[in-house]
């Protein structure tokens, strides 16, 4: 094709591109990552640090701190890891994977941290990953809400009885 050839829908069709763009328009699937949906700036980024909850697994670090009606990610690569290539490469990875599953990660500001591991991995190892810990840590943050609903059973501990 060249470059000034035009996109019509015929033409899409016979490359077989149409249909992709058919089913992510059905989805409600966004082509690319919006920067809205991007943690930026220092202050961001220690808030959730120092508000948030770590989740530690094989492949990455993810803290998260829940914020209603706002889904924005973070990823941070160190240097040490190699060139700018290998880092971008894990940075696409992950945005890819919020990018699908933009429900799943919804009312959250978190920060994924990859470990040495996910350097090998493939692209459905990380989504595998990543979804499994941030459902866990739903389920969990669920059950540390339902306890503290629950009246405490009046245990008195030993600072509080004096001995």
């Amino acid at each position: 094709m060249s470059l000034h050839a035009k996109r019509t829908p015929e033409s899409l069709r016979s490359r077989g591109l149409l249909r992709n763009v058919y089913v992510m328009q059905e989805r409600g699937l966004q082509r690319r990552f919006p920067a809205s949906m991007r943690l930026k700036g220092a202050t961001s980024f220690q808030r959730v640090f120092r508000r948030g909850r770590v989740r530690s697994l094989r492949l990455f670090s993810l803290h998260v701190l829940r914020q209603p009606g706002v889904t924005r990610v973070g990823v941070v690569v160190p240097r040490r890891w190699g060139s700018a290539v290998e880092r971008n490469r894990i940075r696409r990875l992950v945005r890819e994977v919020i990018r699908l599953h933009r429900e799943v990660f919804a009312d959250a500001e978190f920060i994924v941290r990859p470990t040495e591991h996910a350097r090998q991995c493939s692209f459905w190892d990380l989504e595998r990953e990543l979804l499994s810990a941030f459902t866990a840590g739903r389920r969990s943050e669920a059950r540390d809400e339902e306890r503290d609903d629950l009246p405490h059973q009046g245990r008195i501990r030993a600072h509080e009885s004096g001995a």
